[in-house]
């Protein structure tokens, strides 16, 4: 009886592994693209939502609209300027317009 002394794998054992990692690597990053936009999404809101509560603030300090949003930074009601979108006040209707860039 002869025995094989086998070490190692085959080419066939190594390409079914790989090929069974390539189609669980493609099937996590098609989920991982679902959430990347609302991850964005929510962050767009949240930066929103603080230049809101931000300019009411100023609002009901000094009762006027702030000029823009330096001047939230400048009067310390916002820690820094907004990095995900441009914000303009409105002068006459005091809301605030958001581009995301």
């Amino acid at each position: 009886m002869i025995k094989f002394n086998q070490k190692g794998f085959t080419l066939i054992e190594l390409l079914v592994t790989v090929s069974i990692l390539g189609i669980l690597a493609s099937v996590v990053l098609a989920n991982v693209g679902k959430y990347a936009g609302s991850g964005k999404n929510l962050a767009l809101s949240l930066e929103f939502s603080k230049m809101v509560s931000a300019e009411s603030a100023y609002i009901g300090d000094t009762g006027k609209l702030p000029a823009d949003t330096k001047a939230l930074v400048e009067n310390n009601y916002i820690y820094t300027t907004p990095t995900l979108a441009e914000y303009k006040i409105d002068q006459t209707t005091g809301k605030i317009i958001q581009t995301p860039k």
